[in-house]
């Protein structure tokens, strides 16, 4: 049985809030291994993800790529 998840890798932060949907052209396997995000360099990916984490850029990008917020205003709760 062929297991489409057998290459994903945990993900070691994730938001808070619910985000933005965006559109991102895949990047192929081969190109990927051969980048910080490849299997070959653990260490200097959490390096990364802990740099940009202490630098605030994960909180910035949380900020600006928030989906917006349906707010339900309960009119007459009285009524139910």
């Amino acid at each position: 049985m062929f297991n489409i998840f057998a290459n994903r890798k945990d993900v070691p932060v994730s938001t808070r809030t619910r985000m933005k949907q965006l559109q991102w052209d895949k990047l192929p396997q081969q190109l990927a291994a051969k980048t910080l995000w490849g299997s070959e360099s653990p260490s200097k990916e959490q390096e990364w993800v802990n740099r940009l984490q202490l630098d605030g850029v994960w909180q910035e990008m949380e900020d600006g790529f928030k989906a917006k917020e349906l707010v339900r205003v309960l009119v007459g709760e009285s009524y139910r």
